[in-house]
């Protein structure tokens, strides 16, 4: 019997590799940036998770990803990034979102002795924010952001999606969880307090870093980076917002 042959051609073997969801995330986070609050250049590393690198300002403390998306994720709309398998999980969301605004209209009548009446929300949101007894008495209007109007506000600090309900001169304009969408979030606050009134209160909503239940469940941060870009703490931000002449009139901590 003769020995088994070999098929033979005249092309060169060829390799397919596919990459994996490490590598993907990696090549998709090609932005190296500075530290969001201080804007200093001085990252200490945290750690890794498929492929994005986490670190933390030495400057500030700032925790934020560098380097960051190319195309970052629009997740404002809470709709799209969030599907509600229960619908009374929808309906909590909303309660607490109103309970804060009726906590916001008593802080602005206590602190300027006038109802409020203009609002408006910047930020993460729910359509149902503005539907409520009080978001409807306080004529709170929600700046519903598309998925281009995102990436600039997140890579550029472009706000101009937001500025034709910003001028109707609110009395308050909520950021929230905004100013952890951008790369460079005091440029935003910036083109806010130059387009508004200087009667205008802020209201800034944020996951405070250096709470015990953040420094807890540190361990689970890597998730939440998939949408935002930056953690901050009460000190960084508080610096931040003086940079643009903000002074802190209250503050509380919510659900």
């Amino acid at each position: 019997m003769s020995p088994p042959r070999t098929a033979t051609t005249d092309e060169p073997p060829r390799f397919e590799f596919a990459p994996t969801s490490a590598v993907k995330a990696a090549r998709s986070h090609n932005r190296f940036v500075a530290c969001p609050a201080c804007q200093a250049d001085t990252p200490a590393y945290l750690f890794h998770r498929a492929g994005v690198r986490f670190v933390r300002c030495a400057g500030c403390g700032a925790v934020y990803v560098n380097p960051a998306r190319e195309r970052p994720l629009n997740y404002f709309d809470v709709e799209r990034t969030r599907r509600f398998s229960n619908p009374r999980d929808r309906a909590l969301m909303a309660a607490d979102f109103e309970r804060l605004l009726e906590h916001l209209a008593a802080d602005h009548q206590r602190i300027t002795g006038e109802p409020l009446v203009r609002a408006v929300l910047l930020g993460h949101y729910l359509k149902e924010f503005a539907t409520g007894p009080v978001a409807r008495r306080i004529g709170l209007s929600i700046a519903e952001i598309d998925d281009a109007s995102f990436e600039r506000l997140s890579i550029a600090s472009d706000i101009a999606w937001a500025m034709p309900l910003l001028a109707n001169a609110p009395q308050i304009v909520i950021l929230h969880e905004l100013l952890e969408a951008c790369s460079a979030p005091g440029t935003i606050l910036g083109t806010l307090v130059a387009s508004l009134p200087p009667s205008t209160l802020f209201v800034v909503t944020y996951t405070n870093a250096d709470s015990l239940p953040a420094r807890l469940m540190r361990r689970y941060w890597s998730t939440f980076f998939d949408h935002k870009a930056a953690f901050l703490s009460t000190g960084n931000l508080t610096a931040v917002l003086a940079r643009y002449g903000l002074v802190l009139k209250t503050s509380s901590r919510c659900r």
